[in-house]
């Protein structure tokens, strides 16, 4: 922007030149600063195979370094707007031009900062046959639990698998919400302390305990992992004391059988899980635009 204004209101070849080198400086300090924070920042491994209890494989969100790598071209047009401004031999530029200029850079900075946070979520990654693979897994740790430390039916689907199931858009998409991370299951507060035990007993599984939320996570040995970002892929058993009504059978992934909680308490746990908003419509579909620009990309 800098650079064709400088041109159109100068005409003069080499400020043209002048003002893209500085312009392609200050996208080279964007792009290798993204690389050298994202390196720090994120770190991707695979689990082997193997019986062991992991710990601190959470995600860290890193939005905040990504904002301020994704803002540099805003920070840098402007610096480069102003010093323009006070160069005594620069044309006048009236105040409609400095705002749209200004409006511009904006824009684009936020386009930037919008690309760069949800490539680092890294939803946007996981594919089609991965979900397939995750649905499969997550189907025989339920089996295998349920065949050997806990009551039949004790897991059931949760949050974005019990909603896929109840939506027509997701059941078109295998019964997943599009650019989702995790598989959800439920289990009483009773029973979490046997599938606890069974699963630090088994040598099926690679997984991490959260004790103050009783949450199991476990991970899959097949697929990359990233450490510092905001969404993990994994197989989430959080305790769930909301159910009211037995449970329900019904085809999900795969065209699996699943336990379901009933639709009214599902539609009572929607209401509180997502206050304000109608549990049939897909608000935010986990980045769905900037997973299209970036696949573009």
């Amino acid at each position: 922007t800098v650079s064709v204004l400088y041109w159109l209101r100068m005409r003069r070849l080499q400020t043209l030149l002048l003002s893209m080198l500085a312009a392609w400086l200050c996208a080279t300090v964007y792009i290798v600063g993204t690389g050298v924070v994202f390196g720090y920042a994120v770190e991707d491994f695979v689990i082997r195979p193997g019986s062991r209890e992991v710990r601190d494989v959470s995600e860290q969100p890193a939005y905040i370094p990504a904002a301020m790598l994704g803002y540099t071209p805003l920070v840098c047009f402007v610096i480069g707007w102003r010093l323009w401004r006070l160069t005594p031999t620069a044309p006048r530029v009236s105040v409609p031009v400095t705002v749209v200029a200004h409006l511009v850079a904006l824009l684009g900075s936020v386009v930037l900062w919008l690309s760069i946070a949800s490539r680092w979520s890294l939803v946007c990654d996981y594919s089609a046959d991965e979900f397939r693979q995750i649905c499969d897994d997550s189907h025989a740790l339920v089996r295998d639990v349920e065949a050997s430390a806990i009551p039949k039916d004790s897991l059931w689907l949760t949050n974005a698998g019990a909603l896929a199931t109840m939506r027509e858009r997701d059941r078109r998409n295998n019964f997943f919400i599009t650019n989702d991370h995790d598989f959800d299951l439920c289990v009483e507060p009773s029973v979490m302390p046997r599938l606890l035990e069974a699963m630090r007993k088994s040598n099926r599984y690679t997984f991490e305990y959260f004790p103050d939320v009783q949450k199991i996570r476990v991970y899959p040995t097949w697929a990359r992992l990233y450490r510092g970002h905001s969404g993990i892929f994994c197989i989430d058993i959080d305790v769930c004391t909301w159910r009211t009504a037995p449970l329900e059978k019904v085809t999900g992934c795969n065209g699996l059988t699943w336990a379901i909680a009933s639709f009214d308490d599902n539609v009572a746990h929607f209401r509180e899980e997502y206050p304000g908003s109608d549990w049939r419509v897909p608000i935010a579909s986990n980045h769905l635009g900037t997973c299209k620009l970036l696949s573009g990309w």
